[in-house]
């Protein structure tokens, strides 16, 4: 899953499997903040040829899901498009099991309970073998380590903003990020928020789901590549 529908990478799919993102299907989205990005599902990952793949892309809103269309529109009709909320039971767009499902700066905006929930949608949406990754805001263990982590993350944002290297619209976004974590840091968060959690946690709801191999296949400051796989 990547962050906004800016040309992320599709995973292929086989004809016939799709979740999350798996064979044409589309992307699921967010809370009314950001609850959940996006999701990408792939189908028919290990077909004998690219031309077989399709892609499902899922996302809240529907004005990031018609900017995916333009930029994928060279693959026709093997990527599809749904406008969901993760916070929402989407497997009915997933008609078949996915190869592979892809979430992107999505699932940090759910709360616990949501995340839970979430992450068995995708167990049940996976094909056997099929890969879980999800490349989210994952905050440190211990608090003073996480502070640091999102006054970084802030202090990184405002560079972009002072140099006008993004969009009045993004800037003001970026604003609304670094007020909900770092000045509002020790407020309770609710679903939409950037509910951040700790990828041991977040791993254990892998588990709960019924994933196997789990673990953080990358991490850099509050970042965290987390990956589980359905065996059977």
């Amino acid at each position: 899953m990547m962050r906004g529908p800016v040309g992320a990478p599709v995973l292929p799919r086989r004809a016939g499997c799709h979740s999350g993102g798996v064979g044409g299907s589309r992307s699921d989205g967010r809370a009314d903040r950001r609850s959940g990005r996006r999701v990408r599902a792939a189908r028919g990952a290990n077909s004998r040829s690219v031309a077989e793949n399709h892609g499902l892309i899922i996302d809240q809103s529907q004005a990031f899901l018609d900017l995916a269309a333009m930029r994928l529109e060279r693959f026709g009709d093997r990527i599809a498009f749904a406008c969901k909320r993760l916070q929402d039971d989407w497997r009915d767009v997933v008609t078949q099991p996915a190869a592979a499902i892809v979430s992107m700066s999505a699932i940090h905006h759910l709360d616990p309970g949501e995340k839970q929930q979430c992450y068995q949608r995708c167990f049940d949406s996976l094909r056997p073998g099929g890969l879980l990754l999800n490349g989210d805001e994952v905050r440190a263990d211990a608090d003073d380590e996480y502070r640091g982590q999102v006054e970084r993350w802030a202090e990184h944002m405002q560079r972009l903003i002072d140099t006008n290297a993004v969009t009045p619209a993004m800037a003001d976004a970026l604003r609304g990020w670094r007020k909900r974590n770092v000045e509002q840091f020790a407020e309770p968060r609710s679903s939409g928020d950037d509910c951040h959690e700790t990828a041991a946690t977040q791993l254990s709801y892998f588990e709960a789901a019924g994933l196997k191999n789990t673990g953080v296949a990358w991490q850099r400051e509050l970042w965290s590549l987390l990956k589980g796989q359905r065996v059977s």
